[in-house]
């Protein structure tokens, strides 16, 4: 991630946008959880961003259009 990934998108929302990483390889489902350290922040603790979200792998064989939903991922290998 770079910091143009990150964007302010209101008061309350910040919008990441993950772009293709090509040695990333997800063989299990994954829950992410942001956590944004109090040293980013001006109220002095960190933030425990909600909700988490899952990230599952989706297998080719069984998906032969290599279409992913909103947090689905494509498992090509």
């Amino acid at each position: 991630m770079t910091f143009a990934d990150v964007a302010r998108t209101s008061n309350t929302v910040v919008t990441i946008t993950l772009g293709a990483e090509p040695t990333y390889s997800i063989i299990a489902s994954e829950t992410i959880t942001v956590t944004v350290p109090a040293a980013a922040l001006n109220i002095g603790v960190e933030v425990l961003g909600s909700p988490t979200f899952a990230i599952t792998a989706i297998n080719t064989a069984a998906n032969p259009h290599n279409l992913a939903g909103p947090g689905q991922m494509l498992r090509t290998g």
